[in-house]
């Protein structure tokens, strides 16, 4: 998954911003 990918931890992101985990979500799913 590009979670791996994402420079940062998603975990922290998600927390940190979870409005900009979505869109990493969105676009990843995508």
């Amino acid at each position: 998954m590009s979670h791996s990918k994402l420079p940062w931890p998603s975990r922290r992101a998600l927390r940190r911003q979870h409005w900009r985990g979505r869109i990493w979500l969105a676009v990843g799913i995508s």
